[in-house]
């Protein structure tokens, strides 16, 4: 078995040192450059929430900010920062399992590393992969040790509080310090309090010092309306029922190596694992509640429940090899099912191809129109299909804190009648702050996010923009490109400001 383990463990290191290299020219783009560019704007004078309409939470600016501050700003830092999330998140499975088998937590990693290449670039450095390795590691913390346990559940909230900055579904996650296989009871019994207190103090930082910020910068109360309104606005569009989640949640690969590990796991007589495989079985849990919570079913949704789901079928697998029988033959069966679909996922990883085309060509119209001179002067109808990222790259300011087009063209049969009454009210506000400020040059794509329509169907939900496309804009250009493998990256129109009487006194 020794030597089994070794060739394995050089076939994923192969794939690890792969992956690594060649992916290192992904570029900056989706979430990731969006994120960046409400950073960008609040640098520009433009205040969070009250100025830009974003749902995400502060802890997604201050990652962001942490990473421009430490790596820099180019695509290859942000490949780097995606890897050192890989590689924390490794190091806390390893951990974890290490008191059991550390091949067992070399090989749940390796499977980790290689499902979140299979989602391609879209997906490097995603939140709920930053919230899994400070999920990870909070439950490394918490897990062994009796030395410096104050310390330990101090981290452990922390990391947690960190997490929920970003997310409010990490909060989820609290309960698994209950649940650490340490060699006493995780929570004293003699001072439950203490404990408790110990672990809050750790969280509450997080949020204490975004609600700080969140009052300098004036914008308390306009994140709770983001809070209270346009995240739940957001979470409605887009959203899957509850069986597309389910065939969305996990792959049937990844189910062979649960339903093995659970073969492994109900026929094992030692239960010397019991404490284990409740504690990676309610990481699991959590990872469930995250992803069903969201309701989206995106591929970095389901990265909390991979990593625990890995932990438990490494552990399982490698724990059975020290079995004669059928259990040695399953725990051969899963470590070799994993080895391989490893390879296939950094195959398909390898094939990923995000074309650079688009934003290329929207940074030479933009540039030919007047480049620097249109900060301030240029807006986007769009959310992650380029624009946002083509200003970025070029340094180029909006006209408007809008930077997600969902909020303004979602069809009225799609929304509750609250939500109708919030869409008119930023419909009011756009107008009027490009009225106010009017855009020399508005692009917009031809997708809706999250779910359409396309090809530009959405200007026909808001008549009132395409008469005003239509009187104070004409058509300068219109590009069309292959549709991208994942994301329908297929072009813009570029709209050009005219001066007409009727757009004088808009």
């Amino acid at each position: 078995m020794k030597r089994l383990k070794a060739v394995l463990a050089v076939a994923l290191a192969v794939c690890l040192a792969v992956f690594v290299v060649l992916t290192l020219r992904w570029p900056f783009v989706y979430d990731a450059a969006l994120i960046r560019y409400v950073n960008f704007l609040m640098a520009h004078d433009f205040a969070p929430y009250r100025d830009i309409q974003d749902y995400n939470l502060p802890g997604s600016y201050f990652f962001d900010w942490l990473v421009t501050h430490t790596l820099g700003v180019s695509a290859l830092a942000w490949r780097v920062y995606d890897l050192l999330l890989l590689t924390v998140a490794g190091i806390a499975m390893y951990r974890i399992a290490r008191p059991w088998s550390r091949f067992a937590g070399f090989f749940a990693a390796m499977l980790f590393v290689c499902f979140h290449a299979r989602d391609g670039a879209g997906q490097s450095g995603q939140r709920d992969l930053l919230i899994t390795a400070l999920v990870l590691v909070a439950v490394a913390l918490a897990a062994y040790g009796d030395k410096r346990r104050t310390l330990r559940f101090f981290l452990f909230g922390l990391c947690i509080g960190l997490a929920a900055a970003v997310k409010p579904t990490a909060v989820v996650a609290l309960p698994l310090l209950w649940l650490a296989p340490d060699a006493e009871t995780p929570i004293s019994l003699r001072r439950p309090w203490r404990s408790i207190g110990v672990v809050l103090s750790g969280f509450l930082i997080a949020p204490l010092a975004a609600l700080l910020w969140l009052w300098r910068m004036h914008a308390v109360a306009a994140f709770w309306r983001t809070l209270t309104v346009y995240v739940p606005f957001h979470a409605h569009m887009g959203h899957l029922g509850f069986w597309p989640l389910a065939t969305h949640c996990i792959t049937a690969s990844h189910g062979t190596l649960l339903l093995l590990a659970l073969v492994l796991a109900f026929n094992d007589p030692e239960r010397e694992l019991r404490r284990l495989r409740i504690l990676l079985g309610a990481g699991m849990v959590y990872g469930l509640i995250s992803y069903f919570v969201q309701a989206k079913g995106y591929p970095d949704h389901r990265y909390p429940f991979a990593a625990f789901l890995f932990l438990f079928a490494a552990v399982e697998f490698t724990h059975a090899l020290r079995s004669p029988g059928y259990r040695r033959c399953l725990g051969v069966v899963g470590l070799l099912f994993g080895t391989v679909l490893s390879g296939l996922s950094l195959k398909r990883a390898l094939r990923e191809h995000w074309s650079g085309e688009q934003v290329t060509a929207l940074a030479n119209d933009l540039n030919a129109l007047g480049d620097n001179a249109l900060s301030g002067k240029v807006q986007c109808l769009d959310t992650v299909d380029g624009c946002i990222e083509t200003l970025y790259d070029m340094r180029l300011v909006q006209s408007t804190g809008f930077v997600y087009d969902e909020f303004l063209l979602t069809a009225p049969n799609e929304m509750t009648a609250r939500e109708a009454n919030v869409q008119t009210a930023l419909r009011e506000e756009f107008l009027s702050k490009i009225q106010a400020n009017p855009p020399q040059v508005i692009v917009v794509t031809p997708r809706l996010f999250p779910a359409g329509p396309y090809h530009y169907a959405k200007l026909d939900r808001w008549p009132q923009l395409a008469a005003l496309l239509g009187d104070c804009y004409r058509l300068q250009n219109e590009r069309d490109f292959p549709a991208g493998r994942s994301y329908h990256r297929d072009g813009y129109r570029l709209y050009l400001r005219i001066s007409t009487a009727a757009c004088l006194h808009e």
